[in-house]
């Protein structure tokens, strides 16, 4: 592990390493709620896959400074910056959840520096058809607030709540949603877990990281999906309640080059195929230099 960070325009970017650091490198974008600390629970195990993992905060979350207003499209700047940073000049990127936009962004509008991309149960634009279809109602509340532009107090008070249940009662973090079997079993991964409390207590030390993600999703990415030019994996759950398969369907008919992989027995939170698939997103990412 290796943690670190960069200044943008006056603000801090933070990130950290993981993995093989002489491995090829995969930028990551965490979820909404999430931080750079996602990773895998077995250091050795995901240094075998030939990974350099880099996860990235975005702005609001953890050490890295507010952008209050940003799109998603804002993140790119970041991202380079790290990759600057890092001497990296080409590298694939990843995203999961409300990560996704974020690593179509970078994928977008570096074209010349992203040789693959990965998102994983992403959301899709606001405004689709079907877009609520299948989402949990606690969801809905919270999207149907951030469309009418009233969602900072129940952000704040979600982040608040969260916390303490990570804190307290760790397998009530989800409590509120009624979750599918996968995900209750991918909960219950002590493990898995114990990686995702620390990087939800770095998440959520303020609302903004979760709150701004939202205002940026609500609006018009800064980009559009006809510009991803490098091969995009993209992956869905069927029984995804956080962010429901039609969203999955609808960026499988808009990016121009995505190989689509439906997990039929899956939600939101559980793959078993970490280690597998990112042994075979190396593989596949190194031809393409």
């Amino acid at each position: 592990m290796a943690l670190g960070s960069v200044r943008v325009g006056g603000r801090n970017v933070a990130y950290a390493e993981w993995g093989d650091p002489d491995g090829f490198p995969v930028l990551v974008m965490h979820g909404t709620p999430g931080s750079r600390l996602g990773r895998w629970s077995d250091p050795a195990a995901l240094a075998a896959t030939g990974v350099r993992q880099i996860g990235i905060n975005r702005p609001g979350y953890g050490p890295s400074s507010r952008l209050e207003g940003r799109t998603v499209a804002a993140v790119v700047p970041d991202v380079l910056a790290v990759a600057d940073a890092l001497h990296l000049d080409a590298f694939a990127i990843s995203g999961a959840s409300g990560g996704g936009p974020h690593a179509l962004a970078v994928a977008a509008l570096a074209p010349e520096r992203v040789v693959r991309c990965r998102v994983t149960s992403s959301l899709a634009p606001a405004g689709i058809p079907a877009f609520f279809d299948g989402m949990d109602p606690h969801n809905v509340e919270e999207w149907e607030l951030v469309l009418a532009g009233r969602a900072l107090a129940e952000v704040t008070r979600r982040a608040t709540l969260m916390r303490s249940r990570v804190i307290t009662d760790p397998g009530s973090v989800y409590a509120d949603l009624a979750l599918p079997a996968s995900d209750k079993a991918a909960m219950s991964e002590r493990a898995a877990f114990a990686i995702r409390q620390e990087s939800l207590l770095e998440a959520l030390t303020t609302p903004f990281g979760w709150y701004d993600d939202d205002v940026a999703f609500a609006q018009h990415w800064g980009f559009e999906l006809a510009q991803v030019r490098a091969p995009v994996e993209l992956r869905y759950g069927r029984h995804d309640v956080f962010v429901p398969p039609t969203h999955g369907e609808w960026l499988a008919s808009a990016l121009p080059r995505a190989k689509v992989t439906c997990w039929e027995d899956q939600g939101h939170l559980g793959d078993s195929s970490v280690l597998p698939d990112l042994r075979a997103l190396v593989a596949a990412s190194r031809p393409s230099l």
